[in-house]
């Protein structure tokens, strides 16, 4: 299947996933609730490496043996922090539109690191939807 196909259904998912965390987080600990929440995600992760182990046994043998593990273990950290810093947000958030403005900025911030730390070619088109993000975003956060 082509990756764009892909793309759509992590963007869906994680729609479903930041609609399903604010309506159980309303008398909920945020902590808990990122915890709970990634615990499930982690589970059923391992449960699909499990039933994938056949045709992905030699990766994970290399994997361990190189720097790559590093980079993943400091992203878990770095994604569950995310994740952790957003219910906090969306606890105290009253109108329920925080999501909305503040996720999108996420690819704005990656578009910029990955200019620097990555060297990918800043091009007119990349400025252009990171402006409309930017604009989208304040216009978003002025409906409270």
């Amino acid at each position: 299947m082509n990756w764009i196909f892909y793309l759509f259904l992590s963007a869906l998912m994680t729609a479903f996933h930041t609609l399903l965390n604010r309506l159980g987080i309303n008398k909920t600990d945020p902590t808990f609730t990122v915890t709970f929440s990634h615990l499930i995600s982690s589970l059923f992760l391992v449960f699909s490496t499990i039933a994938h182990t056949k045709t992905i046994k030699a990766p994970i043998k290399s994997f361990f043996v190189t720097k790559d593990i590093m980079f993943i273990l400091v992203a878990g950290i770095v994604g569950g922090l995310s994740w952790l810093f957003y219910c906090y947000a969306i606890k105290r958030d009253t109108s329920n539109i925080t999501f909305l403005v503040v996720d999108p900025l996420s690819d704005v911030i990656f578009l910029v690191l990955a200019v620097f730390v990555l060297g990918l070619p800043l091009q007119a088109k990349s400025i252009a939807g990171a402006s409309m993000i930017l604009i989208g975003s304040y216009l978003l956060s002025s409906l409270k």
